[in-house]
């Protein structure tokens, strides 16, 4: 499983994480584009 996150800010201040599970087996081309979004890497 590949796992992402987003920090979440309130006024400048990290008020938590999500975290998120991709489950690359499941729905491989789905994570593929999540990833490539995620980092700006979308051709």
């Amino acid at each position: 499983m590949t796992k992402c996150f987003f920090d979440i800010e309130i006024d400048g201040k990290v008020v938590g994480k999500i975290v998120m599970g991709l489950f690359r087996d499941v729905v491989p081309r789905t994570v593929e584009n999540f990833c490539a979004l995620y980092t700006s890497k979308l051709d």
